[in-house]
């Protein structure tokens, strides 16, 4: 094949490929719920909150505020009903 003819196909799936993007969306990748909860957990601590994670209880304390406790299985619910089906992306 020449080299015209090698650029043009390239320049048509690329020009596919924005199309797709760009009406479809990125395929995205989720992450596992250990990978997930992690993530989360380094986020919340990279807002300036203070995170203890004590027998599948998470308090969390935020400046000046009172601390909150949450169950494994919120973040679970979270991690199911709201992440899995796309709502939130993170990656």
């Amino acid at each position: 094949m020449s080299a015209t003819y090698t650029r043009e196909l390239s320049r048509i799936k690329a020009t596919q490929k924005a199309y797709e993007y760009r009406h479809y969306g990125r395929p995205v990748k989720f992450l596992e719920f250990e990978d997930w909860f992690n993530w989360t957990i380094n986020k919340i601590r990279s807002r300036g909150a203070k995170v203890e994670v004590i027998c599948k209880v998470i308090f969390i304390t935020w400046p000046g505020q009172d601390v909150t406790a949450f169950c494994m299985v919120d973040f679970e619910n979270e991690y199911k009903n709201v992440y899995k089906k796309g709502r939130r992306a993170t990656a």
